[in-house]
């Protein structure tokens, strides 16, 4: 069917589309090719992930597990590659918007993953992270009755079991209970729904979610249980897609893209399960994405006009329940923190101590999570998608974006120098850390518009400027450093020099408004 004929229909009461030519819902399916697109995608960097794991493992640490994370990171944005290609060329964001690459929210959810993951390589790691758990595992032989020795299929099974067990109710308490919420919101801040959504990954909840394994400790040793865990965080990578629907029987046992989307709806807090979704079955916080919703027509949305489709909108409303004021502030983490501190202090000035005690446990999805009667949402909703854009004010001379990509693309190489060990001193390592971050969060502001978002990024391209200036006559006095490192610290100085002055000379093409609803 052609593109007129889906212009000449008109959606109907209940989420259906009444046709002026007698073709139904049934008639427009989301392209199967695209499904099979990026399913394939994930399969072949699956098979990559573990090839490039073998090549980086450090032979003179076998007891060491293979880094899976790291290894996965280029084939995380190859897999959003090709998300987005099909996304453009089977047209999918023409009718559904949630499914869309829109730069603000992905930017903050690639940024979250990258801070936190330099968090943890910098800090987390080396100072904490299995330390506790392998000082478990070596203290308590004698009193463990149970030490398999991962010599089979069916014992390393059982390992992978009980983590995706921990990790159900780690997930489930971070959405019940509101300082665990601190570091899990992150993942839920973003309003779209796509591979890139999963990348946001809070540093709270990096340093606190390992506490729920411990438990296993007792019983699998460090290295065995390392490996499971990674597989763990590795395998939810693909559930972030609106592009894969429906996937048979699988939907029975396995997390999949369906279940997921609709954890991530802010009206409902359900479907905790990592790779297996029967633990939400059987402790009841299971909601199907067809029985809990109904398909909303729509012909247009008050923030982004779309194309009639018999499809439908997305069902599900991704993001949190309390709208992100500020891109800024998202990226430095401490929206939720501040939200709670707000809410904590009203409970305090009106009922006392107690109400604020209860302010600090209570979640916001304490009284969804595991009741089924709070299951079903309305057939329609009048909920916003997008409750905060951040959109160019010059539209026809516009040089905001072209300064948002490339600026991103300036602090995502830095901090790919510090996950690659390309720095060796720990000073430089940190400062490449400190960078990244710094000129992330002023971005993030930057993309908050208004004259003092500009301000504080052409005041970060003088400062990028004016170090990598003095850095580069450093060097040449000193006669350091290779030719590459010389190459790369002149683009980047003649990069931030000619942006901060550009900034300067026509304010106006670089100025951006944010859209709140």
């Amino acid at each position: 069917m052609d593109r007129e004929s889906v212009r000449n229909r008109v959606p109907v009461k209940g989420g259906g589309v009444s046709p002026k030519h007698g073709v139904t819902d049934e008639d427009f399916q989301s392209p199967q090719w695209a499904a099979v697109a990026v399913f394939t995608a994930t399969v072949i960097s699956a098979f990559g992930i573990v090839y490039v794991a073998s090549l980086l493992a450090d032979p003179t640490k076998p007891e060491q597990s293979l880094p899976y994370i790291t290894a996965a990171i280029p084939f995380f944005f190859l897999q959003m590659a090709v998300e987005f290609i099909v996304i453009k060329v089977a047209e999918i964001d023409k009718y559904n918007a949630a499914a869309s690459y829109n730069f603000d929210w992905t930017f903050s959810a690639v940024t979250a993953g990258v801070i936190q993951q330099m968090f943890s390589k910098l800090i987390l790691t080396p100072w904490a992270k299995g330390a506790l758990y392998i000082y478990i595992y070596e203290h308590t032989a004698h009193i463990s009755m149970y030490r398999p020795a991962m010599a089979s299929h069916w014992e390393l099974a059982l390992l992978f079991v009980g983590v995706d067990f921990s990790y159900y109710w780690y997930h489930r308490c971070a959405h019940t209970n509101a300082l665990l919420w601190l570091g899990h919101s992150v993942h839920h801040d973003s309003e779209i729904y796509n591979l890139s959504t999963a990348l946001g990954q809070g540093v709270i909840q990096a340093a606190t979610s390992w506490m729920f394994d411990l438990w296993l400790a007792l019983f699998f040793p460090p290295r065995a249980f390392l490996t499971c865990r990674a597989v763990n965080t590795l395998y939810q990578f693909w559930l972030h897609t609106c592009v894969i629907r429906r996937l048979g029987f699988l939907e029975h046992i396995f997390s999949t893209p369906s279940h997921h989307r609709v954890h991530h709806d802010r009206r409902v807090h359900k479907n905790f399960g990592g790779i297996f979704i029967v633990w939400d079955k059987l402790f009841g916080s299971f909601l199907d994405e067809d029985a809990g919703y109904s398909v909303e027509a729509v012909s247009g949305s008050p923030d982004r006009q779309m194309e009639r489709h018999p499809r439908g909108e997305e069902k599900c409303k991704f993001g949190n329940k309390r709208r992100t004021e500020s891109l800024g502030c998202a990226v430095l983490q401490l929206d939720e923190a501040l939200a709670l501190g707000q809410r904590v202090w009203r409970a305090w000035q009106r009922h006392g101590l107690r109400a604020a005690a209860k302010a600090c446990v209570i979640g916001p999805g304490f009284y969804t999570a595991g009741l089924r009667k709070r299951a079903a949402l309305p057939a329609t909703s009048t909920l916003p998608r997008f409750r905060l854009r951040s959109v160019r004010t010059n539209k026809k001379h516009d040089l905001s974006t072209v300064h948002l990509h490339v600026h991103t693309l300036c602090a995502y190489a830095f901090a790919g120098i510090v996950l690659a060990d390309k720095v060796s001193a720990t000073k430089t390592l940190l400062g490449y850390a400190l960078w990244t971050i710094a000129a992330c969060v002023s971005l993030g502001y930057y993309m908050d518009g208004g004259g003092t978002g500009l301000l504080v990024e052409r005041t970060r391209c003088f400062g990028a400027a004016g170090v990598s200036g003095y850095l580069l006559l450093s060097q040449r006095e000193s006669v350091q450093g290779s030719w590459l490192q010389t190459a790369f610290i002149t683009v980047f100085c003649a990069v931030h020099l000619v942006s901060a002055i550009a900034m300067t000379v026509a304010s106006t093409r670089f100025m951006r408004t944010v859209i709140r609803s």
